[in-house]
């Protein structure tokens, strides 16, 4: 289903890929990734309060969990994902410098040195375009290749 949502998302289905999120969410209610990734495609279809209550529980659904287990690598770069994509930058950069500090294995440190590179490339600015040319991909007014096809090298999701 994970999969499907990401084919529906390409074909602008966003009704199947609601129902697609809402299954999940149904198989998996214990995982705030799905309620971010619904909050967030509803967000770009405008359904503005819809999506911040899901948003929303899934913030708090991540700093519950994390709290219990500050060990689960995922579920940091989840939340730490969540918080760039809902535009907490300097929270996200905050949590991924308390990440550094943390008994983590070599590959694991290795990955928070990429992500940490990729996040000092950053840019807001960058990403509320993207964001824009998401809503005007949701609309129809630009293809997937456009979407695709814009720089990406100053943006870190």
């Amino acid at each position: 289903l994970y999969f499907k949502s990401g084919l529906l998302f390409r074909k602008r289905d966003s009704i199947e890929l609601i129902k697609v999120l809402d299954k999940l969410i149904s198989i998996h209610p214990d995982k705030p990734y799905y309620y971010g990734a619904k909050g967030n495609y509803l967000l770009w279809m405008g359904k503005i309060k819809e999506s911040q209550d899901l948003i929303v529980k899934a913030f708090e659904m991540y700093e519950s969990y994390l709290k219990k287990d500050d060990k689960d690598f995922n579920l940091h770069f989840e939340y730490i994902n969540l918080l760039i994509v809902a535009g907490d930058t300097s929270k996200a950069r905050s949590h991924l410098n308390a990440l550094k500090k943390g008994q983590w294995s070599q590959d694991q440190k290795e990955t928070i040195a990429l992500y940490e590179r990729d996040f000092d490339k950053y840019n807001i600015d960058k990403y509320n375009i993207y964001v824009e040319r998401l809503k005007m991909f949701w609309k129809g007014n630009i293809s997937l290749q456009e979407l695709e096809l814009m720089p990406q090298d100053n943006i870190s999701f």
